[in-house]
């Protein structure tokens, strides 16, 4: 199940996020806010405070990384291309 975030809830969130990410992530530099989590897991819903319609499934490790490929990270275009791939994978 999946729940919005704001307030100090997601603030915590965004920190943790820049704190895992090594240099040459996908998502390092860029600007996210945390718009939702997971209750079942360490997966994270961030969306770019530019403005983009694009959001990021980002599984936290609740470590600081050091490879590229972690945190493991999703790109959809939309939230509905999230919620039509995250349904899928629960089928």
């Amino acid at each position: 199940m999946w729940v919005e975030v704001d307030g100090d809830s997601a603030a915590a969130l965004e920190s943790e996020l820049q704190r895992e990410l090594p240099p040459g992530h996908q998502l390092a530099g860029m600007h996210l806010k945390a718009i939702a989590r997971s209750e079942d897991s360490d997966d994270v819903l961030f969306r770019p405070e530019s403005g983009s319609r694009a959001v990021y499934l980002v599984h936290l490790t609740w470590s600081a990384e050091t490879k590229r490929e972690w945190p493991q990270s999703t790109s959809h275009e939309n939230i509905a291309g999230f919620l039509e791939s995250w349904n899928n994978e629960q089928d």
